[in-house]
């Protein structure tokens, strides 16, 4: 741990930028604010007085594609593996090995391109747009607002339709109003 804050505050490649000397050194300015849940505003105040976000944050979808990059020489910190059960129990999410990260992610590459993620979001814009109707319909007349209801429950059936028409190609229906005898056994099989 000396040997990291030594390193973080002589020789890593972000000294050069102005900050915290505490939050230099460690992560544990960052891991007391987000368990006190006001990380955000934390982050804010840092970048208020020291330096603007684009000089120490990666702020643009161009910047962190070339941080996590298959060709960057970044290497995960030691910090990912607390989510390993054991050394066996590597997930593309917990690995800090360049090799096998590399396999894992190559693999992942396969499903998940550009068009494979654009295709479903006319399907899903359909879902959510119909689902928003649905919540504007009920308005109380002379009114601006609803009646009251439970939208994590309403939530639940976006979802089950959407997931149900791309994995299955069917529209399970249970965000439309009236009797459906889907959302009784989605109630059992969420609860």
């Amino acid at each position: 741990m000396v040997g990291t804050a030594i390193y973080n505050s002589f020789f890593h490649s972000l000294t050069k930028l102005p900050g915290s000397f505490l939050a230099r050194i460690s992560s544990l300015p960052s891991f007391y604010h987000a368990c006190k849940g006001d990380r955000h505003i934390w982050l804010w105040q840092q970048n208020q007085i020291y330096c603007d976000p684009n000089e120490a944050m990666f702020s643009s979808p161009g910047a962190n594609n070339d941080f996590h990059n298959m060709k960057t020489n970044a290497k995960s910190p030691k910090l990912y593996d607390i989510w390993m059960r054991n050394e066996h129990d590597v997930g593309t999410l917990s690995c800090t090995d360049v090799v096998m990260y590399a396999k894992k992610r190559r693999i992942l590459s396969l499903a998940f391109t550009d068009q494979s993620m654009k295709a479903p979001g006319t399907f899903m814009a359909r879902h959510i747009d119909c689902w928003n109707e649905l919540l504007l319909a009920d308005r109380v007349e002379g009114s601006e607002w609803s009646t009251p209801r439970d939208m994590l429950v309403c939530a639940e059936y976006l979802l089950f339709d959407v997931f149900g028409g791309l994995c299955f190609g069917k529209d399970f229906q249970t965000k439309e109003p009236g009797e459906n005898l889907l959302k009784e056994s989605l109630y059992y099989t969420v609860s």
